[in-house]
């Protein structure tokens, strides 16, 4: 935009004063009624694609909260028996990037796996494959899906000879 006061995000322009959010946790001794508490607000707008999750792995692991397709870590904010988590947005951070990279035409293989060019060699693209347990009316139903990854990050998309890879920055 040509004021510098906005970014476009998605075909639309967002003011600036809108990014960034907070989190403030207050102790036990400082709240009257003697319990922690954990105050949230993302900043993000009512269509930024929440979702609500309660995920429990009998004797593992149980949370519920809310979370965002498409991120390295997707829980945004939420709690478990012991504790309440919350994260912060700084959209003026440029922490990804997306790579698209030349299929490597010496070493595609439809049966088994694609590799990519990558500085001067190939790098294989890995299918994975992922089972998920859900609740299906009464009952429970599984659901397998692949997926694909390289070194550099998960697959997003495949077309024309390419193939997209995000590298997030703060994977390591």
């Amino acid at each position: 935009h040509p004021d510098g006061r906005t970014k476009v995000y998605v075909g639309r322009y967002v003011d600036r004063g809108e990014e960034g959010s907070n989190a403030w946790a207050l102790a036990p001794s400082r709240t009257t009624s003697g319990a922690a508490i954990l105050v949230r607000n993302p900043h993000l707008s009512w269509d930024a694609g929440y979702y609500e999750g309660h995920v429990v792995v009998p004797g593992v692991v149980e949370w519920y909260g809310d979370f965002r397709m498409g991120g390295p870590f997707q829980v945004i904010g939420g709690f478990n028996r012991r504790l309440g988590f919350a994260t912060t947005n700084n959209s003026g951070a440029d922490r990804d990037e997306v790579y698209a990279l030349a299929v490597d035409p010496d070493r595609v293989d439809p049966d088994r796996v694609d590799h990519v060019r990558f500085d001067g060699g190939a790098m294989p693209v890995e299918r994975v494959e992922v089972t998920v347990e859900f609740r299906n009316g009464p009952g429970y139903s599984t659901e397998t899906r692949a997926f694909w990854t390289t070194a550099l990050g998960p697959v997003i998309h495949r077309g024309n000879g390419r193939v997209y890879v995000l590298r997030d920055g703060a994977a390591g």
